[in-house]
């Protein structure tokens, strides 16, 4: 062959290559210079534990809350600093994390929020069907999205709060 006979089957088999690497360009280049800087308070324990933690004034406030004798909460709520560069969570006391400036709103100063997979893997049912990321929590901003390293209870993974009940943004007092 020669080589203007090559010329159509070189553009033939380079194309679907260069559709490939644009595709993976255009999914990952926008989020290479994304990183979160806003750390987050949030709690987690029993649904029906007596204690519940709101912002109001952007502060850490409690409140008691009264259940029927027959909800008694399995494990009292604990608050945690989720720390975005360290990707960790530490455990606080409640007289500390009162101290810290708070923002309840669900995006941060930088633009994240924390959302949770209710998606449970592959979807092809009886196939390929999987539970093992269902509940997870994801930092998310546009394509960008880092799974948490959140220790999340099993046993409340599966219900409706997960445990996990997010807090607010942390804006200064660390």
């Amino acid at each position: 062959m020669k080589n203007k006979e090559k010329i159509p089957l070189f553009i033939a088999l380079s194309i679907p290559i260069l559709m490939v690497l644009f595709l993976a360009a255009s999914i990952y280049l926008p989020a290479l210079g994304v990183q979160p800087k806003t750390n987050f308070l949030y709690s987690q324990g029993d649904e029906y534990s007596r204690t519940k933690y709101y912002v109001q004034d952007n502060h850490l406030l409690q409140r008691a809350v009264e259940y029927p004798e027959h909800f008694r909460a399995k494990k009292e709520v604990r608050i945690f600093i989720y720390d975005v560069h360290k990707r960790e969570s530490r455990e606080i006391p409640y007289e500390q994390a009162q101290s810290l400036v708070l923002d309840s709103r669900v995006k941060s100063p930088d633009g994240f929020e924390v959302i949770t997979d209710h998606s449970g893997g592959y979807d092809m049912f009886p196939f390929f069907y999987s539970r093992l990321n269902y509940g997870e929590k994801y930092l998310k901003k546009g394509n960008y999205s880092r799974k948490l390293e959140i220790n999340q209870e099993d046993s409340s993974r599966y219900y409706y709060g997960h445990g996990f009940n997010f807090i607010g943004w942390i804006i200064q007092g660390e």
